[in-house]
């Protein structure tokens, strides 16, 4: 990140050291080097395989719903009260 050409550290000059740093090595040469790593582990390609599926299968413009509410079956399991115990006994 930074060269032998440069005798001192200049602490002004190390947000645009940086960012050359970002753009430059670490977005066009450590993160492909990752991804084409990754894609070759079992683990991980099932990733990137629900990804192109998702990708190429999900629907994200449906179009607008005017339900205004949603009925839903509700289940209430039975339950013993007080005066269900004195009956059964």
């Amino acid at each position: 990140m930074f060269n032998e050409q440069d005798d001192k550290f200049y602490y002004n000059r190390i947000n645009k050291k940086v960012n050359d740093w970002l753009n430059h090595d670490f977005s066009e040469l450590i993160i492909p080097e990752c991804v084409k790593k990754l894609k070759k582990n079992s683990i991980f390609k099932i990733g990137y395989m629900v990804k192109a599926l998702i990708d190429e299968f999900l629907v994200s413009d449906l179009p607008e719903s005017y339900l205004t509410n949603i009925p839903l079956d509700v289940y209430f399991p039975p339950t013993k009260t007080l005066s269900d115990r004195a009956n059964s006994g």
